[in-house]
Parts: structure tokens; sequence; C-alpha cells
């Protein structure tokens, strides 16, 4: 057994011993389980490239292969399509696992090379596409489109003409079974160089997580910790239906996002005064967008504010921040992250004390484990049997209302090809009966909130976007804070 790791190799002798035993006793019919355990190990380790815990999971109950995340990029400058396709060849498809399919079994899907890989499968040039407005609807519309099971999971649309005759954009799609929001960006960003160093204020960054030190001793104190996440993760209660939950599993899509950004420094300085971090007053103020939409609509709002909130997943990355924008380091596909639950306390309506709320939530969770418990239990279900796993999924996975993502991209202006990279912000669609999931991401010295909805629940997510630039231009103001 080549290859097999300690782990796996103490299971099967370990599980050998117990079928012998059985055996040895007349247990004909129980020695079956541990056979059947060892036959999984087996077939595991059988040579095939498969997919780990985490990457199966997105990938196996992803029955419509809709989880694909989308990249939106805007040029200050226009370039053509051969320019594009030449790029994305010799700097983002140069690693072996972008010329890679996913092939799906009964038990796990594997990594298996494409046998013609071709430049032209996976750039599209697309036409009619020239407003923010038109390139949001062309987005919603693809958000629902599943890519080729036949071909590498990425893609590409190429739109030359955006804006006016003078500027270009692009699409970058691939399915999250690739990686995380950022090894992907990390891929992506390989395409691209430093414009010029230039003056930058911090960037918000996902939660901190607990640190691996104190050894055994630590461990130790860290067990009740592990506990308390694990029995949260699995008994957390489905948020009740609202305007912005339906039992009905989300048939349409809608995608929005800042179409002018947001200075980085305004909500720094922001936070500043208040004495909480840029991520404290962007969640807040995103459930403050979230009221006065439901306010203009008229919705209904009492069962949130009943339950004190409405619950989100905030998915937090499990490798070192610095791993992004670290030249140095080696390119790596796969997720390696993890979730924390929060509630958007729906029922305070001062932005001062929602983005408070926030501050003390994420503070908890700051020493928590809880992203590596449920980094843990998404592995156990990626290791399961594609039916066993798609049925734990379902009965865990869409209890929470909203995802929320932050990603802190470059501090300095970024070029592709010839041309200065002005825009940039990327979107995962919903699935399930989650009703939107919500991105926050800062490129040179800007924030963008991008937003992605259930269409039959909030059809005009543009329309949050814009509330959200208004709540924190007024919380600013509150705070004597200027642009």
């Amino acid at each position: 057994m080549k290859g097999v790791s300690l782990v796996a190799k103490i299971c099967v002798a370990v599980l050998s011993s117990l079928t012998l035993y059985l055996l040895l006793k007349g247990c004909l019919i129980t020695s079956i389980f541990p056979v059947a355990i060892l036959s999984l190990i087996a077939i595991r380790h059988n040579g095939r490239e498969w997919l780990s815990g985490v990457d199966a999971i997105e990938f196996n109950c992803d029955e419509k292969f809709l989880t694909n995340v989308h990249g939106v990029c805007d040029l200050g400058g226009r370039i053509t399509a051969e320019e594009l396709k030449d790029i994305v060849e010799n700097k983002f498809a140069v690693h072996r696992r972008l010329r890679q399919r996913v092939v799906s079994t009964i038990l796990w899907p594997y990594w298996a090379d494409v046998e013609s890989f071709d430049i032209n499968d996976h750039v599209e040039v697309i036409k009619g596409v020239k407003s923010q407005q038109q390139i949001e609807e062309f987005l919603s519309q693809e958000m629902s489109r599943p890519l080729n099971l036949r071909l590498a999971p990425w893609k590409f649309f190429f739109i030359e003409q955006y804006r006016d005759e003078d500027h270009s954009a692009f699409i970058m799609k691939f399915h999250h079974c690739l990686g995380d929001g950022v090894v992907m960006a990390k891929a992506a960003f390989a395409m691209t160089s430093l414009k010029e160093a230039s003056p930058t204020s911090s960037s918000p960054s996902p939660q901190r997580r607990p640190g691996k030190r104190g050894g055994l001793l630590h461990s130790v104190s860290m067990l009740p910790k592990f506990v308390k996440a694990l029995l949260k993760l699995l008994l957390l209660p489905a948020d009740p239906m609202s305007p912005f939950k339906r039992a009905v599993p989300v048939q349409r899509r809608a995608a929005a996002w800042s179409e002018e950004y947001l200075p980085l420094s305004l909500v720094k300085s922001t936070a500043a005064t208040l004495g909480t971090s840029i991520n404290d007053v962007l969640m807040g103020l995103v459930t403050s967008a979230l009221r006065q939409y439901a306010k203009s609509h008229n919705l209904d709002l009492d069962a949130l504010s009943r339950s004190q909130g409405m619950q989100s997943a905030m998915w937090v990355s499990l490798r070192p921040l610095e791993y992004l924008t670290d030249t140095h380091s080696p390119q790596e596909f796969g997720n390696y992250i993890g979730a924390c639950y929060t509630k958007l306390p729906f029922h305070l309506q001062d932005p001062v004390k929602l983005v408070r709320d926030m501050k003390g939530q994420i503070d908890e969770l700051k020493t928590s484990p809880e992203p590596y418990v449920a980094y843990g239990l998404l592995v156990l279900m990626g290791y399961l049997p594609l039916p066993l796993a798609r049925f734990m999924w379902k009965n865990v996975a869409f209890k929470v209302t909203a995802s929320i993502s932050t990603l802190p991209g470059p501090r300095m202006p970024l070029r592709f090809a010839s041309q200065t990279l002005t825009g940039l912000m990327f979107h995962v669609p919903v699935t399930g009966t989650i009703a939107m999931l919500i991105t926050a991401f800062t490129y040179n010295g800007r924030v963008s909130l991008g937003i992605n909805t259930d269409a039959d629940v909030i059809p005009d997510p543009a329309k949050v976007v814009h509330l959200f630039h208004q709540e924190v231009r007024a919380l600013a103001s509150q705070c004597n804070v200027t642009e």
C-alpha cells in the first residue's frame, strides 16, 4: 500500500484484526461492516487521483454543477481576444490541475487528464454587453448554466468593447471543486503584474483563527471549545421561513455589485472611531441595508426579529492570508476553508448598535475552533459515498439564510496585458434554499460589495448594494468621518 498515510495503515490493521476476530467468533453478518470499510479504503488507494474531502463535497452535492465562482474583471483599456487567450493559456492553464476534468462515480469523484486541451474551448467572446446592468444580467443567467463536464471546470468570457470602444472586460468562471477563493484568486493574479507601488490602506481580513501553539496542554485546554463548536454546528436550528427564506430551492438567480467603489480609508476611519474592525462595520451595515430594503418593499420581518436575527455562514480561509500575495509560494489548488455561524441582528435598528453587535459576535469567534470543526465536518462528508454525502449535506447545509465571504485583494493596481485592472469582483451563486450570498472584496484601496440572490426572493440586488453605500456614508457622517 505504497503512499498510504499512517492513519490509513492503522485503520486497515485495526479493521483487519476486527474482521478476523468476528469471523473466528462466527459473527459472519457483523463482519460484513469492517469488510465494507476495508473495501472502501482499498478503492481510495487504487491509483486514481480522487478529489480531497472538501473538494469532493463541493462537487458531489452540486447535482446541477452550478457551484461556479465568477470573477468580473474590468480593464482600463482595450485588448483583443487573442491577447486574452495567449495570457490564459500561458500563465493560467499551465498547471496540470487546470487541464484535468472531474469524473463522477457512485462513491467519489476523481481527476482525469483532458485528452486534447484546446484554449478555444475555454475562452468565449460575448457580444451585446456594454453596460454594468447588461453584464449583471448576463452573469445572472450564466450562474444558472453548468460548465461542460467533459472539459476542465473553468472558462473565460471576453467582452472586447465594454462601456465604450476603448475598454474591455472579462469574466472568469470556475467550479468550486478546483479551490477556494484564495487559491483561485492567486491563480488569477498570476496573469497580472504590478502597475506601480502606491500608498495603501489596510484591508479587511477574515476572522483570525486559533493559533497552533502550546502543544498538548493547549490542545487539551481547547477541547471544551471544540466540543462546543461541534454541538453548535450539528444542533444549529434552521432559520424560520421569512421574506428572505423560502422552502423551495432557488430556480432563478440575480447578481449585482458596486459600480462606484467605496474608499477603504472611509470604512477604516469609521471603524477606528467606533473602536471596531473593518469587518464589523461591513457586516453591520450589510444588515442595515437589508433592513432598509425590507422596509422599502413592505416586507414583514417579525419572524427574524423574534429569533434575534438571520443566520449567516461566514466563510473563512484556513490558509495564511499572506499566501494570496506571496509570489514565492507555489500555486496550490483545493479548498481549505471553514465556516463560522453568526446572526445578522435584524431586531436592532440603530446602525451603531448593529456594528457593535457584530463586533461582539466576531470577537468571540476569533478564539473559537469553529472554522476548523466545520472544515472537519466537510472533509468527513466528502469522504462518504455519494448517496450518503448528499443526504447529509441536504440536512445540514441549508439552515442559514445568507452566506458571507470577505476577501482582501491586492493593495496596489495590477496590469493585465497592457492595461490597468480597474475593477475586480468575485461572485458565488446561491444554492438550495440559501437566499443570498454576499461578498466584500478590497482592491487598490477600495471596497466593493457583491450580492447574489434567489431572484424570487430579492429580484433587485442592485438596490441592496445602493442602500449599503448609503449606510456606509451615513454612518461615516455620523462619526464625523469625511472622504
